[in-house]
């Protein structure tokens, strides 16, 4: 099993949902508005000085359908209004969860 973490703007969400509902992800956990700085968008810290939020969510995955939705969110990151707005995404392995996963 893999955990997909990805953090984005908030104004592609649904972009990022939909990529991810495409490659047969039925279900994530999602952190509505976080903040930081990424090395090419800038910082969204949600105050008045640096607008601007990011979104996070993680998907925990069986491995192929992992590399179905790192595939889709780097053809979702490839397309140049994204690219601006900010998306990035990651996997890494899942040692053990509960019955559930």
């Amino acid at each position: 099993m893999k955990a997909v973490t990805v953090i984005f703007n908030v104004s592609i969400e649904q972009d990022v949902l939909k990529a991810l509902r495409g490659a047969g992800v039925t279900a994530f956990t999602q952190w509505p508005r976080i903040i930081g700085q990424g090395p090419e968008t800038g910082p969204r810290m949600d105050s008045h000085v640096w607008p601007g939020a990011n979104s996070g969510l993680v998907v925990v995955v069986e491995d192929e359908l992992a590399g179905k939705a790192m595939d889709a969110l780097q053809a979702l990151r490839d397309t140049p209004d994204v690219r601006r707005a900010g998306l990035f995404a990651y996997q890494t392995p899942v040692e053990r969860c509960l019955t559930v996963c």
